[in-house]
């Protein structure tokens, strides 16, 4: 009898260790596919302030000359909360740099 609860105890225990390591893979995942979908939304808005630097330059003949210019001109919603915006202008006939970070 002694052995049974024992063997019972063996299994019960690797019952839960199997259900924890399952259960600390999901949030593993979870939280890489969390970080891969902040990525992809960082390279669209980066994409997006690109596109319309390339719009405004087709448009109007130059490249907006600041942010403040994309967001009152062209609807651009700049969310500084989540990410700092690199724009850097080197003339208006030459597409500026522009890199966004997502913040901490």
């Amino acid at each position: 009898m002694g052995r049974k609860k024992h063997a019972d105890l063996i299994g019960l225990g690797c019952g839960i260790l199997i259900v924890v390591i399952v259960f600390l893979a999901f949030i593993v995942s979870s939280d890489r596919i969390r970080e891969q979908e902040r990525e992809r939304s960082r390279l669209r808005f980066e994409a997006s302030l690109r596109q319309t630097a390339v719009s405004c330059y087709a448009e109007e003949g130059f490249y907006p000359p600041d942010l403040a210019y994309i967001e009152k001109y062209y609807g651009i919603r700049i969310p500084y909360e989540r990410y700092a915006v690199h724009y850097e202008v080197f003339a208006e006939n030459l597409m500026p740099e522009i890199s966004v970070v997502e913040l901490p």
